[in-house]
């Protein structure tokens, strides 16, 4: 067997830096073994390097390195089993991996590239040389990226190469294998999978944006292309309508449709007849027999028709005939049902001389739970938004007025649906099972409500009688009518002459002009409007705005500060408000959260889940502990020191809240500091009145009661921390612990961050009643030091406190610095003395 020493094993394609590193690994005594072409380019420059197995390449170089010598030594652990059956086979261990791998996805970006020349650049000796690598990373040092090799050599300088290196070269290793698979997959999936779980898309968002596809990773794509070819926008906006229109379906049971543009709804309704009023206004008056799909899809196009010009399409149910002539008249393109009859499909294929976008979707298709999607190169992950909203969800009443008739409720269902699948801010007007007014996306909740109460009276003075009597010329198409009606309703009928005489072209008769007054009598006339709100209105600027338009049904998170106020302005107006204890926000294309969106739902299992990640936070955080005995009460914590540039003990974790009372905290320093700020004012608030030092289960109680707030809105979130309280209190020594819930308990020993659990653990083996308070900061500053060292922690600092009626004289006090520093040096001196 070889004398043992340092190896090195290296097979690169790419070989930037590669003599710089060989001569790096020469210096440091590290025998090299390599492959072909490395090691004819290592040979070349002078340095000895041997061949990896002795033994030749076969296959025209395919099998070079799969070899029992080579992945032995890789995988080999510290175990004596391990180094017993290298030894017995005559391997050594190796110690240093460094490989890079073939440029397949350079070969298949090469014009007119075949599959079999994309197959040579498959690399396999490489991956699993990386991927054995990285998973013994624990002893061996990986690198796959040439840009390490400085950083490498530098931290081989000191020594050996530490722990936390190994685990970041193991993590880029395996990062950069799983994306060379993934390369590869998306390629053959392009080859030998196109239509089933590849498609190829015209372009992305923009015509320059090039290689646009739709893909899933397993199972097919959930939907069929019937005709035409679908863009990037086109499947976002199917993607988005479709979901909208088979919840509706799901929450009435009644047909759905919506009209999509750029990723928002333009209108959205469900299945209800239409007046004879509301074909005319819809442009259906002469299509016969319409099925009540073919009145969904009518309202859903007819709320806001300058909108809706160009839209997407989405259909709960199977397309029929009346409903393929509307849309055949229409300007869209495309649409996305779950069926079609075979006359419908055939009015629809001829849209756009063949050319019109007709998805078929997979109407038992159910997403993954789990959303990623990449923003500048950056993926980001979260729980689909699975919430599912119906009848149940408008049960909590707040109003003086609680009477939410069935058509209201129909029309609250279809307002707040809607906003789910609506780009926020958003609000909703809603009227007949319909979407009337839609303002979406505002960055000020005002803003949407005043925009969707524009659309709202635009829509309905579309109901006009001056308007139904309008008689256009047989040629005028659809898209001019609507043009036409809008420049009239908002006053905007061109000035000029030539402008003037093209829109009076439109019609047999010149429409008289509709007066300011007219329409505000005409207005008067639309009530029971329903409105959704997907957060909380933040003033009662919004149920003002509301009020002008008519509306009298509300459904909205609560959460303001201002709620109170808002509630009371409702009621002013009679209005019904139905808190949903939901928000609705969604960003672009990707939903926000189910259950674990709002902190005030339960899941279905009865956990809030806000609260839980609040708990995962302290426990990312350092560790504070308190220990009760019978002279007084010890607070100690742990700082970690986050940069070599920090002041020492300004990281503070320990305050005095009132002069006898003492609060540790685990968690988020700003969330801990405001906390705090509310402790001194309760105490300062408490001697004001009572002219008394506030009782420190009183003021325990108190902000107990002030973080449990945090979980009960919507609006905000819980405190990231917890906190331990001390105590003298009627010459007795008191311990408290507050956990983000708002939950409190007494105790006699208590921990709280990261190492919580050991800790419980060793103060359960003190014996408290017989410990001095001297034993206790002992002992605290014992439990930091061993539960740190145990983790292997960056650097840190202990700060310790104590309050007791002897030593402190009932003042809540930091410990000197140098009994703490003494302590240390004690337990240090013991520690060296056991190891001797």
């Amino acid at each position: 067997m070889i004398e043992q020493t340092k190896l090195a094993i290296l097979s690169v394609y790419d070989k930037t830096g590669l003599l710089n590193l060989v001569k790096g690994l020469v210096q440091h005594n590290v025998k090299l073994l390599g492959t072909g072409g490395t090691s004819k380019v290592i040979r070349e420059a002078g340095y000895d390097i041997s061949s990896v197995t002795n033994e030749p390449e076969i296959l025209e170089g395919r099998v070079k390195t799969l070899h029992p010598y080579i992945h032995g030594g890789i995988l080999a652990r510290n175990l004596e089993s391990d180094k017993k059956e290298l030894e017995s086979l005559n391997i050594n261990k190796i110690d240093y991996v460094i490989c890079n791998l073939y440029p397949f996805k350079e070969k298949i970006s090469e014009k007119n590239v075949t599959i079999a020349e994309a197959v040579e650049e498959i690399d396999i000796g490489g991956v699993t040389l990386l991927r054995a690598a990285a998973k013994n990373h624990i002893r061996v040092t990986v690198l796959s990226d040439p840009d390490d090799y400085s950083y490498f050599l530098e931290e081989l300088k000191k020594g050996e190469i530490s722990q936390e290196c190994r685990n970041k070269f193991a993590l880029k290793a395996f990062s950069y294998t799983s994306e060379y698979d993934t390369t590869i997959s998306d390629y053959f999936r392009k080859q030998y999978a196109s239509n089933q779980m590849q498609l190829s898309l015209r372009y992305g968002t923009n015509p320059y944006q090039t290689h646009a596809q739709a893909f899933v990773q397993s199972g097919n794509i959930p939907f069929k292309v019937l005709c035409g070819s679908p863009g990037y926008i086109n499947l976002l906006d199917a993607l988005n309508s479709w979901p909208l229109v088979k919840e509706m379906n799901e929450a009435l049971n009644l047909p759905a449709a919506a009209s999509f543009k750029h990723v928002s709804p333009a209108g959205a309704a469900v299945g209800i007849m239409l007046s004879e009023i509301e074909k005319k206004v819809y442009f259906v008056e002469d299509i016969p027999n319409l099925s009540s799909l073919a009145c969904a899809y009518a309202r859903a196009r007819g709320a806001d028709r300058m909108s809706s010009f160009g839209d997407w399409i989405a259909l709960s149910n199977k397309v029929d005939l009346p409903t393929a002539k509307i849309i055949s008249r229409e300007v869209s393109d495309g649409i996305i049902a779950p069926d079609y009859e075979k006359e419908a499909l055939e009015v629809l294929k001829k849209k756009k001389n063949g050319k019109y976008c007709i998805l078929q979707m997979d109407n038992k298709y159910e997403p993954p739970s789990i959303e990623t999607r990449q923003v500048y190169g950056i993926s980001l992950q979260q729980c689909r938004n699975n919430i599912r909203i119906n009848s149940q969800t408008f049960k909590n009443i707040v109003s003086k007025n609680k009477i939410l008739p069935e058509e209201a409720l129909i029309d609250l269902i279809v307002a707040t649906i809607t906003l789910k699948y609506t780009q926020s801010n958003s609000i909703s007007y809603a009227k007949n099972g319909m979407i009337i007014g839609l303002g979406a996306g505002q960055q000020s909740r005002i803003h949407c409500t005043r925009l969707a109460g524009a659309k709202a009276e635009n829509w309905w003075l579309r109901h006009h009688p001056k308007i139904l009597k309008f008689d256009f010329f047989p040629h005028i198409k659809r898209p001019e009518k609507s043009n036409a009606i809008d420049s009239y309703i908002l006053n905007r009928i061109p000035n000029s002459k030539l402008e003037r005489k093209q829109w009076e072209s439109l019609f047999t008769t010149i429409p008289k002009p509709l007066l300011d007054k007219e329409k505000s009598e005409f207005i008067k006339k639309l009530t029971n409007i329903a409105c959704a709100s997907d957060a909380f209105f933040p003033f009662a600027d919004n149920i003002n705005e509301l009020a002008k338009h008519n509306v009298k049904y509300i459904s909205a998170p609560s959460g303001s500060i201002k709620d109170k106020e808002i509630f009371e302005t409702a009621d002013q107006f009679g209005m019904v408000i139905a808190l949903i204890e939901i928000k609705l926000n969604n960003s672009d294309y990707l939903k926000g959260t189910g259950y674990d969106l709002s902190n005030s739902t339960f899941s279905p299992d009865g956990r809030i889940f806000q609260v839980e990640y609040a708990c995962k936070a302290i426990e990312n955080s350092g560790t504070a502990l308190g220990i009760k005995v019978k002279d007084g009460v010890v607070l100690a914590v742990e700082h970690l020191i986050q940069s070599k540039l920090l002041i020492p003990g300004s990281n503070k974790r320990i305050y005095t809240v009132d002069e006898h009372i003492g609060i540790a905290i685990a968690g988020l320093n700003t969330d801990g500091k405001h906390f705090i700020d509310r402790a001194r004012e309760e105490a300062r608030n408490w001697r004001d009145i009572y002219r008394t030092p506030i009782l420190s289960s009183s003021l325990t109680d108190r902000m107990a009661n002030y973080m449990q707030l945090y979980t009960l809105y919507s609006s905000v979130r819980p405190f990231g921390i917890s906190c331990i309280i001390a105590s003298i209190e009627d010459n007795i020594p008191k311990l408290y612990m507050i956990e983000p819930s708002g939950s409190y308990w007494g105790y006699n020993g208590v921990g709280i961050g990261k190492s919580h659990s050991e800790i419980k653990n060793e103060i359960e083996k003190l014996k408290l009643g017989e410990m001095s308070l001297y034993d206790a900061v002992k002992a605290a500053v014992e439990i930091i030091r061993s539960t740190h060292n145990e983790s292997k922690e960056k650097e840190y600092e202990i700060e310790v406190s104590w309050i007791s009626l002897s030593e402190t004289k009932g003042k809540h006090q930091l410990v000197p610095k140098s009994f703490i520093n003494s302590i240390i040096t004690e337990l240090k001196n013991s520690e060296e003395m056991v190891e001797d």
